[in-house]
């Protein structure tokens, strides 16, 4: 559930920090900027101030989060595996009750029928993923490469979780999870208009 959580959080911050920016980018080029009950108004526009803007927080902790993923990826050794990859070997690695074709792939990762083709394409030069042929359609499998590679970053995600929830109460944790779940809610309500 952690795996699942830390993979639509990544996706969603782009998004959401993409749109806060493109918002408060759009009001910060008009003029007239005045600041009441912590909101600035500016030429028609209301916008947070940057120390209350979701945000601006949401995009930080995403950068940090970057930051720290690229400087643990020495434990990769030669095949360091883009985010896209990991979220298919995550994928892999935890539905093993059943076989796992392309077209689950595209729609529980959100990801488009030709760029997941490159993907799977590129994984599979590489040694980390096997196509094997079953009936009209190729299943696709792990190779034993690849299980090291996701214990590497189960390892990782493990290292990470304990710096993210360190200093923090269960209750606290609670509270973060369950207010950015709505977060995300909210903003696929909008997208979805």
């Amino acid at each position: 559930m952690y795996e699942q959580f830390v993979h639509e959080f990544l996706f969603y911050e782009k998004m959401f920090s993409d749109a806060c920016f493109s918002w408060t980018k759009n009001c910060s080029e008009k003029s007239g900027i005045f600041v009441k009950n912590r909101l600035q108004y500016k030429a028609g526009c209301f916008m947070y101030s940057r120390e209350n803007q979701i945000g601006f927080y949401v995009r930080e902790l995403g950068n940090a989060l970057k930051k720290r993923r690229e400087s643990d990826d020495s434990c990769f050794g030669d095949m360091n595996p883009t985010m896209m990859q990991r979220w298919v070997l995550g994928y892999l690695a935890h539905h093993t009750d059943h076989d796992i074709y392309q077209k689950e792939l595209e729609d529980n990762l959100n990801i488009g029928k030709s760029t997941l083709s490159e993907i799977l394409h590129t994984m599979e030069k590489d040694g980390l993923v096997e196509r094997v042929s079953s009936g009209r359609c190729k299943k696709i499998e792990m190779t034993e490469r690849s299980l090291q590679i996701d214990k590497a970053i189960m390892q990782q995600i493990e290292r990470t979780e304990e710096k993210l929830r360190e200093g923090l109460s269960e209750e606290e944790t609670a509270d973060f999870i369950r207010i950015i779940k709505k977060m995300i809610e909210n903003v696929k309500e909008d997208c979805e208009k």
